[in-house]
Formats: structure tokens, C-alpha cells, sequence
């Protein structure tokens, strides 16, 4: 089978393996589609070993099942879970699966070969179902839309009159905003840098502003805001812009250290937390709200390769100047 792996010198290229017999307890998939996500580009970038397929948002066709799988027949159309726990530590029965020591270490794309090839071998207790009403490339989303359902979920409590404000347009920033329509709420403002994705997410019905305008949400109820930027610049700005009582959740992943205005913090009472991944029920939700039309996707994917594009699409992530949201790669184009 044909794979885009890491090679020695931090680039991908497409590379010929043995697309492999699945073992006792997983199943074989051929990928439809597998998104491009800022993780990639970090393990890219990173301790990764040469030879690793990257590749943790797919979607695709059981082709063949191991011993001891049941449920799962060839031919289901399946995504998969790229972080689940051991469900028996304390910190998985605590309900928090995802910062589970052992959550990466089997899961394809992070710990294990990913789907940036035409075929991936997968646990098949990783897998979740792809009703009718999901098509490929949507199914490709179901995994960045699970992080942007849990940070929702972990807001507390939310209805129609509490504003909301979220810092970057990239995936997951727009798949929260589409998260809070789907939960009611309606005020919600999107800070973003790059026009292009204040453009698209104004397509989608936002009021998107720059990171300079003025304060970009009404006086009135204390509202709840997404950091999905994972940038120091976009954490400082949007301190900038909370007022008394905001809630605060951190989705975007900080690869380096953020201040935090502790002063601020006490004499405007934030509440701050993180969001780490998902767990099943969180990507079982967003596959439900896929399967009822209530998240736009169309306009998240701005651009589909092939194999051979997918090492540009990767490093294409720290170019300010693309104009990408979301890039599938299809592996048998």
C-alpha cells in the first residue's frame, strides 16, 4: 500500500508498506479521507522516528477483522478514536480518559501507524460508527469536532443569552462556535488574525473581528470564552478583552508557556480550565450532531490532496499566509 511516513530529514514522502493483516482484536481500514491537524505538524517536527505514518482523523471502510472482533464486519464505515484510555487508573475512572498515561500509546497516528496511508490497522474497541447520514469527508471531522464538543461540554452551564467568545478561526476554533449553535447559544464572536478565516467564518454566520479591534462582545451577562489559538499572543489578548465573571476554557494546545494576569484573574473572578481530547461519548456526540445536519463542514475543508501533498499540506500549517482551514487527504486518489 502506498503511506506518507517521516523521513530522516523531517519531511514526508510517500513510501511503499505492506498494508498488514490485522491481529486478534483489531480491524483493517481503508482510508477515505484523513484530516491534517497542528499536531501533525509538531510531531513532524519533533522525536517522532523516521518511518511513522502520521494521520489521527480519518474516516474509512472496515476491509478486513481480526480474531475475537465482534460487532465490526467488513464493509462498516467507521472513524476512530485517536486517545482512549485504560479505563481502569484513576485518573480514567475520575473521567478524565484522555490525560490516561496510556491514551496515545495505542491509538493510530499518535502512538501506532496513522491513516495517512490507503490502509490502517486499528484496536477495534477505538472504533466508532459512521451512520448513512455522515459522509466520508465529514467523518474525517468527527475527531476534531469531539475536542470542540468537550470543551463545550466542559463550559458549564450554557443558553441562548450567554455570549460566547472564541480566539482563533482555525478547525477546532470554528467546530466550537458550530458547537455552541448546536447547544443554543447565538451571541458568539470569533477573534482571528488571518482574514481569510474571518472570512469563512463569517460565511458560517459569525461576527469574526481582528485581534486589535474593540471589545468584540455586548456589556451584559459574563460570558464564556474558547482559547483555541494555543498561543501566548492569542492568551494575552483575550485576558485583554474578559470581563467580570467570564468562564474560560483553554482548547488550543500551548506548545509554549502563557502568562496569566493573576491580579486580573481575582479582581474579574475568571474560572480557567483546560481541555484535553475527548472521551468516547464526547466523539459519540459529535458523530450524532454530524448525522443531524447541525454542524457545517462544508466550508472547514478548503483544500484536498493526494499522498504526494500531504508532507505541503503538514508544513503548509505554520505558513501565516495560507489560506487553509481544514486539508483532507484523500490516500487512494
Amino acid at each position: 500500500m502506498r503511506a506518507a511516513a517521516i523521513t530522516d530529514d523531517r519531511t514526508l514522502a510517500e513510501v511503499d508498506l505492506p498494508a498488514g493483516e490485522p491481529a486478534a482484536g483489531e480491524v483493517r481500514i481503508t482510508v477515505a479521507y484523513c484530516g491534517v491537524c497542528g499536531s501533525d505538524l509538531h510531531m513532524l517536527g519533533g522525536s517522532t522516528p523516521a518511518g511513522f505514518v502520521l494521520g489521527h482523523e480519518f474516516s474509512g471502510t472496515i476491509s478486513a477483522v481480526g480474531a475475537g472482533v465482534e460487532h465490526w464486519r467488513v464493509g462498516d464505515r467507521v472513524t476512530a478514536l485517536a486517545l482512549s484510555g485504560c479505563g481502569a487508573c484513576p485518573t480514567c475512572r475520575h473521567g478524565h480518559s484522555s490525560a490516561c498515561a496510556e491514551a496515545a500509546g495505542r491509538c493510530p497516528g499518535v502512538g501506532r501507524p496513522g491513516g495517512l496511508a490507503e490502509e490502517v490497522l486499528v484496536p477495534a474497541d477505538l472504533l466508532i460508527a459512521l451512520p448513512d447520514e455522515v459522509d466520508d469527508r465529514a467523518g474525517a471531522l468527527a475527531e476534531p469536532l469531539a475536542v470542540a464538543t468537550r470543551a463545550v461540554n466542559l463550559a458549564g452551564p450554557l443558553d441562548p443569552d450567554t455570549p460566547a467568545l472564541v480566539m482563533g478561526a482555525g478547525p477546532v476554533g470554528l467546530l466550537v462556535a458550530e458547537v455552541l449553535r448546536a447547544h443554543g447559544v447565538q451571541q458568539v464572536r470569533i477573534v482571528e488574525l488571518r482574514e481569510a478565516r474571518r472570512d469563512i467564518a463569517a460565511r458560517l454566520g459569525w461576527t469574526a473581528v481582528g485581534p486589535d479591534s474593540a471589545e468584540p462582545l455586548p456589556p451584559g451577562r459574563p460570558p464564556v470564552a474558547f482559547d483555541a489559538t494555543g498561543h501566548p499572543a492569542g492568551f494575552a489578548r483575550l485576558q485583554e478583552l474578559l470581563p467580570i465573571g467570564a468562564r474560560v476554557v483553554l482548547v488550543g494546545v500551548p506548545f509554549e508557556p502563557l502568562t496569566l494576569n493573576g491580579l486580573q484573574m481575582v479582581l474579574k473572578e475568571w474560572t480557567i480550565r483546560g481541555s484535553l481530547g475527548y472521551s468516547r461519548s464526547d466523539m459519540e456526540e459529535a458523530v450524532a450532531l454530524l448525522a443531524a445536519g447541525r454542524i457545517r463542514t462544508d466550508l472547514l475543508v478548503t483544500e484536498t490532496v493526494d499522498l504526494a501533498g500531504a508532507g505541503a499540506a503538514v508544513t503548509g500549517l505554520a505558513d501565516p499566509r495560507s489560506r487553509n482551514v481544514k486539508v483532507l487527504v484523500r490516500p487512494g486518489s
